[in-house]
């Protein structure tokens, strides 16, 4: 969970990374980034699934 137990901070941090993904991928496409930025939205997302997995709270880490 994000709001408690373990590991919450390093699951905002993965949840951030992840929305840092759309933002980046979504304001390439249809807003004023330039194209330049959609490099960022899949380092973004593997930087959020490492941050996820690295979180082993009983099993897999859920948000």
């Amino acid at each position: 969970s994000l709001v408690s137990g373990p590991g919450r901070l390093p699951l905002m941090f993965a949840l951030v990374a992840y929305l840092g993904g759309w933002v980046a991928g979504l304001g390439a496409v249809f807003g004023p980034l330039p194209y330049g930025f959609l490099w960022f939205m899949p380092l973004a997302w593997m930087l959020a699934h490492a941050i996820d997995r690295s979180v082993q709270t009983g099993g897999r880490a859920r948000i």
